[in-house]
């Protein structure tokens, strides 16, 4: 891939990307004021339970589909496969949802629509090298979901309700357009065999137990903040970790352009457009992305002043910690693709299991009365001991390859 091409696409992805982040963080900042921090705590609650489960139903096909292009599988035996087991897991999911959630009807609503968003087709975008037009689909989701929210705020008070039942239109809305323009496939889909089924399933489930183990630094760790101290505290930690999502969302385009070459030369142990991709990962992505966490980091009492208000003071001694987020979150996706291009499932599952459950099985021990300051320290320890342990297995596979 010309490097001009590739920071064309980039560059284009990248800023209706940042579009619909910036008016959606607009109404993000807003909704943590106008909610307030405990209000706001249970919305992250809801985000967190539905985050999980979405994890389990699109079951790293996003990941696993590209990979599958270079493999030489047909574009409809990868559609027929990634729709048949997010149907499958979608399903499963919701039972255990009811089982588990029927006497909390909000929090089983909202995870039930955001679950529905697990069926966009970023991934079929990617493989047809038309990731511009997903970007524009995914601006117009962004910008008209925050312009209902603010259109139903000028008539009548907004809550949580209102804010699921506006994002299940949204979602249902961009769903219908994205299948329609695929409607090709959709024609000619049929549910793949329990073979497949098993082989997608069985071949899948390392990378979705290495997503679930990531979740557990942002996602499973609100659940125990929101255990130990409450929806308050959830509250504001969650308004913190939003700013991450901004590093996030561009890394999401840096993938999509650097994801394919970076698999290509793995699989062709072709070391200098190896080494080649990863400089321009690191130039392109790790550098803004680092230049973003200092820039939080020496304005955060500004930040939180403008964007948060009063009731988020705890925020600004959170937020030097938080900064560091943006440079983890950045190389850890890059090494997240190497493990997978490398096709060593298993290793990275292992040590990536066994980090997580550390993580967790510490932050189950800390007493209730530990401050969100040292909660943060504990996640970012953990998670900077496994991307250097990570880097240490990486660099030794390349040479064994000779890469």
């Amino acid at each position: 891939m010309k490097i001009s091409s590739s920071l064309k696409t980039l560059t284009y992805l990248t800023q209706a990307s940042l579009v619909g982040s910036v008016a959606s963080y607009a109404l993000t900042i807003y909704l943590a004021g106008y909610l307030g921090t405990e209000k706001y705590g249970l919305y992250s609650y809801i985000l967190a339970i539905a985050g999980f489960s979405t994890i389990i139903i699109t079951y790293a096909t996003d990941q696993t589909a590209p990979s599958l292009v270079s493999k030489g599988v047909s574009l409809q035996t990868i559609f027929n496969n990634v729709l048949s087991i997010r149907l499958l897991w979608f399903v499963l999911i919701m039972v255990i949802l009811i089982l588990w959630k029927w006497n909390e009807p909000v929090v089983l609503f909202g995870a039930l629509i955001i679950n529905l968003s697990s069926f966009n087709t970023s991934y079929y975008h990617e493989i047809n090298r038309d990731n511009t037009k997903y970007a524009v689909i995914y601006l117009f989701e962004r910008l008209l979901y925050v312009l209902i929210i603010v259109a139903v705020n000028l008539v009548s008070q907004v809550n949580i309700v209102t804010i699921l039942l506006v994002y299940f239109f949204i979602v249902s809305l961009s769903l219908f357009v994205q299948f329609w323009r695929y409607r090709f496939y959709i024609r000619n889909y049929s549910i793949s065999t329990p073979k497949n089924l098993w082989q997608g399933i069985s071949s899948n489930l390392p990378l979705v137990i290495i997503a679930i183990s990531t979740y557990a630094y942002g996602g499973l760790s609100r659940l125990i903040i929101e255990d130990k101290i409450g929806l308050s505290a959830l509250g504001i930690f969650s308004s913190g970790m939003q700013l991450t999502v901004v590093a996030t969302i561009f890394l999401a385009q840096i993938e999509r352009v650097w994801r394919i070459p970076l698999f290509d030369s793995l699989e062709k142990r072709n070391g200098l457009l190896f080494y080649k991709t990863i400089k321009e990962w690191l130039i392109y992505s790790t550098l803004p992305i680092s230049i973003g966490a200092l820039f939080v980091y020496l304005f955060r009492g500004l930040i939180v002043d403008l964007l948060f208000g009063p009731e988020y003071e705890e925020l600004k001694s959170l937020l030097p910690y938080i900064s560091l987020f943006f440079i983890t979150i950045s190389l850890l996706s890059l090494v997240n693709n190497c493990w997978v291009g490398l096709n060593k499932y298993r290793e990275f599952l292992i040590i990536s299991v066994v980090f997580s459950l550390i993580l967790l099985f510490v932050l189950y021990l800390l007493p209730s009365s530990i401050t969100l300051n040292e909660y943060i320290i504990v996640i970012l320890s953990v998670q900077v001991s496994l991307l250097a342990f990570s880097v240490v297995r990486i660099i030794r596979h390349l040479k064994i390859l000779n890469v």
